[in-house]
């Protein structure tokens, strides 16, 4: 207040002066400030993608949630979830290509998708955390090994050749220094596996060095057991897995592996548990069939395995709930009604959103979730859009003739 007052009292030349450049910088200041304004990068549409199956023929497509109008990626024989890159540049994809299931990938803005293998099957494939490579698994005659390649050089590199066992799942480490995957130990191709096939967790660097099956120095959880399901600590120095994968099998638990130490703990004990996931670096989300429910329940665990307590607070126990990416928010199908509700992990509110549907997903914001009306047993399916509590419902397919269905964003 008193430099207005100072400044009001002053009638000298060169207070005019000060009071006229600082007019002048003020102006160019607000002129820079609504060019930067003009200039700023626009927010990037969502996307999806989902799958629409009319007559024989079965198609990828991307829909933006802007314009709302479907486009035909490729022809698809077998389905994979597409992965779009970690930096939004590129969807990856599995479509058959001269009789082979062939890894593609469309690069943002366009309409032409890339065929990245040939001569070998794919079978799995998994994004690294810069986006610049795909690590996946593939026959090459009876062979199934673990390959990756570069999206800038195409340069293909076999992890695992030569190790007369079926290699399938990859999974990088956020920090791209090691894969995960799955092992059958005595066969050349998962073509050759029965049901249960004794895959076990091995993990390499990413350049192919240091196979190491995760148990192997140690007494393995369970003699006869599967292991599947590797998760990485977000800060890469764990491995999280489960020892037995099927709910026949005769013991479900949860293990975890220290990369550094090559320390392995068991964390759960039931027998039902299984899917750990990720929270931080400190906390584990999993899923356990306790209490003789048949659908999933939902726990936290430090990283220990203590301190376990269940995750959700509504009195849906036994609901098979899709987690938000920030893990607040929740949606689930009723049973019986089949509408979709919305938990909030902060409030414990549940919320009712009077749509029926199935499949939901989250957009990375966790304003919106895309759904299928394929579980509604109708003539033609679609793929709906709506906000987290149920409002703006659009059709994103209601010119797309045929069942559209499984739909995934894509950034």
């Amino acid at each position: 207040m008193s430099l207005i007052l100072n400044h009001s009292c002053r009638r000298n030349k060169g207070a005019s002066l000060s009071l006229l450049l600082r007019r002048l910088i003020w102006v160019m200041l607000n002129a820079l400030l609504l060019l930067l304004w003009g200039c700023r990068a626009a927010p990037t549409p969502e996307k999806l993608v989902f799958i629409s199956a009319q007559g024989d023929t079965t198609g990828l497509y991307v829909v933006s949630t802007e314009s709302g109008e479907p486009q035909r990626i490729s022809s698809i024989f077998r389905w994979q979830r597409p992965q779009g890159s970690p930096d939004g540049d590129n969807l990856a994809f599995l479509a058959e290509y001269e009789e082979l299931l062939t890894l593609y990938v469309l690069p943002d803005g366009s309409e032409t998708p890339l065929p990245l293998t040939f001569g070998i099957e794919v079978v799995s494939f998994a994004w690294s955390p810069n986006g610049k490579e795909i690590a996946f698994s593939a026959y090459q005659g009876a062979e199934q090994d673990i390959y990756t390649i570069s999206l800038e050089t195409h340069q293909l590199v076999n992890l695992t050749a030569g190790n007369q066992r079926a290699d399938t799942t990859p999974v990088w480490s956020p920090d791209g220094t090691h894969i995960a995957y799955h092992s059958a130990p005595g066969v050349s191709g998962s073509h050759l596996c029965q049901e249960m096939c004794q895959y076990r967790i091995y993990i390499i660097e990413r350049d192919g060095a240091n196979p190491q099956q995760i148990t192997a120095r140690q007494p393995p959880p369970t003699m006869g057991m599967m292991e599947c399901a590797p998760a990485w600590s977000p800060d890469s120095r764990y491995l999280l897995f489960n020892s037995g994968c099927h709910p026949g099998e005769s013991a479900m638990n949860i293990y975890r592996f220290n990369v550094q130490t090559e320390e392995l703990i068991q964390l759960t004990t039931t027998g039902q548990d299984r899917g750990g996931s990720w929270l931080s670096d400190e906390e584990i989300l999993f899923s356990t069939l306790r209490d003789g429910v048949a659908n999933e329940q939902h726990y936290v665990m430090k990283y220990d395995g203590t301190h376990c307590r269940p995750f959700l607070p509504w009195d849906e126990a036994n609901i098979s709930a899709i987690a938000s990416h920030d893990f607040r928010w929740f949606v689930w199908q009723d049973r019986s009604t089949e509408e979709l509700l919305i938990g909030d992990l902060v409030t414990a509110e549940v919320t009712s959103t009077q749509v029926r549907g199935c499949d939901p997903v989250w957009a990375a914001s966790g304003d919106k979730i895309a759904f299928t009306t394929a579980c509604l047993n109708l003539e033609k399916s679609d793929v709906w859009l709506m906000n987290r509590d149920g409002t703006q419902l659009v059709n994103l397919t209601t010119d797309l003739a045929g069942n559209n269905y499984q739909p995934i964003w894509i950034p």
